[in-house]
């Protein structure tokens, strides 16, 4: 869809060339490049995502990806600029828009084997064992810690003998939760290699140990490594253990990493846990590389069909059901033949981001294709002066946050985030919402966030707000000129236990919020209302001079579930007199241009001349995208 006219981008190309003059520009081919290379031109590019995310950036360099490529191999990480000379990640040549896409290829019959009637399973094994082949890091003084959130009541101490640190862990309440506590071991350098971590533990009363990961020590709190192999049971006596980290995404150069064990609900009230850390070393894993981390959704024919997830093997009924079991590292799915080679394409959408702007600022992502993640397509915090632009993002989420809770959004800004700007996107088929600003940290502000000119379908939500504690705060939020359109209507909304579908929901809100902006926006269809507050937020939202409609004659405007308000659409009037809300707002169904969902990046969701809300927005032009 073409958002912008050649004039606008002309003049933004040579305002950029001129503030930038002395900035590099690097390359990136999936097809004929080459990591080794020095990346500064077209003919000598860098070949994957992982070679750009270690690349050490200054103020100003622009990033290229060639159109028409597909670059697997991981979550794009992005670097910071500086005010006024951003990093840009933006694309070259002809084709398609580049796409970042993190999931797995297995349409292939040899990565499946049959194991019962119509049921298939991922190989993996470890016939050819673990070796280690680095140096040794004596970890038996680390320093380890142990992170607890209510309802856990936790308690650590440590104790030094002989050149060994003895932690004892004492649970007088366990977590509903396994990140309510957490262990958080010493800070590593190489995020992206293998390793095998050896320590002791024991326990007065038994309990099978929860597993070890490397992860992110900041949001968005990305998992590097995740333990693989056999179950540890823990019991009264010493038991020394080798435990095996399997890299399964590539880590940026200078990224604060840390060993991490979701510790929350492992062992029982009453228990003292004594932990001793030994030493780390690097390794190569040697066979079928095991699936560790949660596969979200699994993909057919670039959405022709999607998987549905299961908690079990005996869930197995349906053609497509599917079970991963992480902690074997193995998939299985029920299928008639084998599910490798059967289709055009067959991909397994497992933990990661496309991409983060976890810790960045003075960065812009200028027209990329970010597709087929099982977190968030765009995801992380503590994030300054980022924009989003002319992006696609599609077939997002579906992996496990925690439990059996499941999440992914098209876009998400996570507690600290200011000066963003995202505009001008296409978003479809997200697990959870398509743009979202949210978070729980005490003390984080989010001001200035604007979303504007965005096409957004098809996503379970498609703006969520929702924010904690009392300390943070949240204000200038502006949504405007977005059209969203049949919201509920995803691949994952009959598989979710929380059907929430809606265009705007505002789930728990205790933090101090002002100045939201919902306004010149065209909100068409939603299964369940096309406004959802749990917390009623009715009195700090500023919505006006919008486009709304609902197909279905007894469909639902608002719901409020703390008050238990339902507010049908034909009692639109209520709506605006009772509430002070949409007073200059159309009642109407919209009229496209080419309303083509079945091949939305297609179609033309501009409203006709003759559709309502054609001339009816606050600035005389017409409402939803530009």
């Amino acid at each position: 869809m073409p958002f912008h006219s050649m004039t606008n981008t002309i003049i933004f190309s040579g305002l950029l060339a001129v503030s930038v003059a002395s900035a590099a520009t690097y390359y990136v081919d999936a097809g004929h490049g080459d990591d080794k290379a020095d990346g500064t031109s077209a003919a000598t590019a860098w070949r994957s995502v992982a070679r750009v995310n270690v690349q050490k950036f200054q103020p100003g360099d622009t990033v290229l990806f060639k159109r028409g490529d597909v670059f697997r191999g991981g979550t794009l990480q992005l670097a910071s600029g500086e005010p006024g000379k951003p990093v840009t990640y933006s694309a070259y040549g002809e084709g398609h828009k580049p796409i970042i896409q993190p999931s797995l290829d297995f349409n292939d019959a040899s990565k499946w084997e049959a194991c019962g009637e119509n049921l298939w399973r991922t190989k993996t094994n470890l016939a050819n064992g673990i070796k280690v082949n680095g140096p040794m890091i004596d970890l038996r003084m680390s320093n380890w810690s142990v992170y607890v959130e209510k309802p856990a009541v936790v308690t650590c101490e440590s104790k030094t003998h002989d050149g060994q640190k003895t932690y004892s862990i004492s649970y007088a309440k366990h977590g509903e939760r396994e990140t309510n506590v957490q262990l958080l071991g010493p800070n590593l350098e190489n995020g992206s290699v293998h390793y095998v971590f050896k320590y002791r533990i024991r326990s007065d009363k038994p309990f099978d140990m929860s597993i070890f990961r490397i992860m992110m020590s900041r949001s968005p709190w990305t998992t590097y490594s995740i333990e693989f192999g056999k179950h540890v049971h823990v019991t009264q006596d010493w038991q020394d253990v080798d435990c095996f980290l399997l890299n399964n995404t590539s880590c940026a150069e200078g990224t604060l990493i840390r060993l991490n064990n979701f510790f929350g609900k492992a062992a029982p009230d009453g228990a003292t846990v004594e932990f001793e850390p030994i030493s780390l070393q690097q390794a190569d894993f040697i066979g079928e590389r095991p699936l560790l981390s949660d596969v979200g959704n699994i993909i057919f024919n670039h959405g022709e069909a999607c998987g549905w997830k299961r908690w079990n093997i005996e869930q197995l009924k349906t053609e497509k059901d599917y079970y991963h079991d992480t902690r074997e590292g193995v998939l299985y799915i029920r299928h008639t033949g084998n599910p490798g080679g059967a289709y055009k394409s067959l991909e397994l959408v497992y933990k990661t981001h496309c991409v983060s702007h976890g810790g960045a600022h003075d960065a812009v992502v200028d027209g990329l294709w970010c597709r087929y993640a099982g977190g968030h397509g765009f995801g992380g915090g503590n994030t300054h002066r980022v924009t989003i632009r002319n992006c696609d993002i599609c077939y997002i989420g579906g992996s496990v946050l925690y439990d059996t809770t499941r999440y992914g959004n098209g876009i998400e800004f996570w507690c600290e985030a200011q000066d963003c700007l995202v505009e001008n996107n296409h978003i479809w088929q997200c697990y959870d919402v398509a743009i979202t600003n949210q978070g729980n940290a005490p003390n984080q502000i989010q001001r200035n966030l604007t979303y504007r000119n965005n096409l957004l379908h098809n996503c379970e939500q498609h703006y969520e707000y929702w924010r904690s504690p009392e300390s943070a705060l949240t204000e200038n939020i502006q949504f405007i000129h977005n059209t969203c359109l049949n919201a509920g209507e995803v691949w994952a909304h009959w598989q979710r236990p929380n059907k929430h579908s809606c265009h705007l929901l505002a789930y728990q809100v205790t933090a101090p919020t002002r100045n939201i902006i919902i306004r010149d926006n065209v909100f068409c269809n939603a299964i369940e209302a096309l406004v959802l507050h749990h917390a009623d937020l009715r009195k700090v939202i500023d919505c006006d001079h919008n486009l709304w409609w609902q197909d279905k004659p007894d469909g639902m405007l608002l719901r409020i579930f703390s008050a238990k308000y339902n507010l049908k659409f034909s009692e639109f009037e209520k709506w605006q007199k009772d509430d002070g809300k949409d007073v200059h707002s159309l009642v109407g169904k919209p009229i496209f241009v080419n309303a083509d969902f079945a091949n939305p990046q297609a179609a033309d969701f501009h409203l006709t001349p003759n559709s309502p809300g054609a001339h009816a927005a606050s600035d005389g032009g017409p409402v939803g995208i530009r």
